[in-house]
């Protein structure tokens, strides 16, 4: 990948509007590399691929699939490993971590100390990152994945750093709801 490829043909599209360059020409050298990335990408020496890590855990969707976890361009998440089914067997569940860097355990009272402390992979040794699932489970996952299958639960009482409200009440069944923060966002949520 060529992180300067915005910057370089930002420039040239400048050029071309102040009359320097002509615009089919620089058309034509961004397709013809263009190109030869989209065939050298189909290939076995191309893109990797983004192989999902198989989990333990159960999809809370469909109930009958385990979870997956999956790289995006948004992050770290889990999938029903169910998506690829066809027909009625087919389940596009997801479930959104929040950063454990927002979490803290309820059962540590050194709070600044809890934030500090990373796993390390049982596969390759390497630090892992942190997501919460929801109020009790955390999930630590390699910093080389998806290199690495290595992941972990841990089981506890978490919640989300500093927050301590706010609580709404569901219109339609009077559950309370509380903020979270998703891959799109932050949202209210109903806890169980």
């Amino acid at each position: 990948m060529d992180y300067s490829f915005t910057a370089n043909f930002e420039n040239q599209l400048d050029r071309v509007a102040e009359g320097e360059l002509e615009w089919k020409s620089v058309l034509d050298s961004f397709y013809t590399a263009f190109k030869k990335d989209l065939t050298l990408a189909f290939t076995d020496e191309g893109m990797r691929k983004n192989t999902p890590t198989q989990t333990d855990i159960d999809c809370p969707t469909c109930e009958s699939n385990q979870m997956v976890i999956r790289n995006s361009g948004t992050g770290v998440f889990l999938g029903c490993n169910g998506y690829n089914n066809e027909g009625v067997d087919k389940c596009k569940g997801t479930l959104n971590l929040i950063s454990g860097d927002e979490a803290i355990s309820l059962d540590d009272q050194d709070e600044a100390s809890n934030l500090m402390i990373k796993e390390r992979c049982q596969l390759c040794e390497t630090s892992m990152d942190n997501f919460l699932m929801d109020e009790t489970r955390k999930l630590h996952v390699c910093g080389m994945n998806p290199d690495c299958s290595g992941y972990k639960i841990e089981q506890g009482a978490f919640k989300i750093k500093g927050y301590d409200g706010p609580l709404l009440e569901c219109h339609k069944c009077g559950s309370e709801m509380q903020l979270k923060t998703g891959k799109f966002g932050k949202y209210f949520w109903m806890s169980k």
